[in-house]
């Protein structure tokens, strides 16, 4: 697991790299986790799995975005992460993820 999530990160990274465009990197690793979801399963499971698991880490972005311009953040952040934990936890044993928990 340990290689895949490595390589998986490690190929965009060195793509944006040659292509001159490294201030990018924080946007290809977040969006290289979604390639960890459903490696055992094929074809369609694999792609709504996938795409499910983007769009949750897509919010995921927007809301600490959204924490992050607020003037209230460092009160927020906390009780705010630990909401997301505890809900994206109970959607990835509930929609049986692989990898399992709030990755």
């Amino acid at each position: 697991m340990a290689a895949r999530a490595g390589i998986s990160v490690l190929v965009p990274l060195l793509l944006l790299q040659l292509l001159g465009h490294p201030e990018w990197s924080i946007y290809a690793v977040f969006g290289a986790f979604t390639s960890l979801y459903g490696r055992e399963r094929v074809d369609r499971p694999r792609m709504v799995l996938q795409a499910t698991a983007g769009t949750v880490l897509c919010f995921m972005v927007v809301l600490g975005a959204v924490v992050a311009i607020s003037p209230a953040r460092s009160w927020l952040s906390v009780p705010i992460t630990t909401v997301v934990a505890v809900v994206t936890t109970y959607l990835s044993f509930r929609q049986n993820w692989h990898p399992p928990g709030s990755l």
